[in-house]
């Protein structure tokens, strides 16, 4: 797969940043990959995500729905507390969490708060600022899979599904 990269001077010292084209030929091999696996995947029947921004709540639901149906059952909360009663109520088969929840809770507390429900399934995290050193730390934390805002579509999502078939969290 071929990689772009762009140069970020949002830290101190500049980052490489690779950035998967999306377009073309590599775009369709994925989606073709993506096709191909489909059926080694497990299929979430409930999801729990949790997000203080409601645009991305609603890409994220639309294309969890694109995915897995209408039938899925897709529980959304809006802060830590929230997150706390839907985990009470029954435990989900995937936890969607924002990376930085109401500006300054991250995604360290929201992890934490998981394993107290004694919640061991998968975890995404969905973040609009990430850095290789963010995805490292948030990987060694437990999630599955790191996903940037700016990647999230259905093909993404599905790519981080097949992850949890795996059982990897690798990029």
């Amino acid at each position: 797969m071929q990689l772009d990269y762009i140069e970020t001077n949002s830290n101190p010292a500049a980052v490489r940043v690779a950035v998967n084209a999306r377009v073309g030929r590599d775009y369709l091999a994925r989606r073709s990959w993506l096709i191909k696996n489909a059926h080694t995947a497990a299929m979430p029947t409930d999801i729990i995500v949790v997000d203080d921004n409601t645009r991305d709540i609603d890409r994220m639901a639309s294309a969890l729905r694109l995915m897995f149906g209408r039938d899925i059952s897709i529980r959304i909360g809006k802060t830590l507390a929230a997150m706390n009663v839907l985990l009470r109520e029954k435990q989900p088969d995937l936890l969607i969490v924002d990376d930085n929840l109401n500006h300054g809770l991250r995604a360290e507390a929201t992890l934490a708060a998981a394993a107290s429900h004694r919640f061991h399934g998968p975890i995404f995290i969905v973040t609009g600022m990430l850095t290789r050193q963010r995805m490292v730390e948030l990987k060694k934390l437990g999630a599955i899979d790191v996903i940037h805002k700016d990647d999230l579509d259905s093909t993404r999502l599905r790519e981080a599904v097949l992850k949890i078939g795996q059982g990897t969290g690798d990029v």
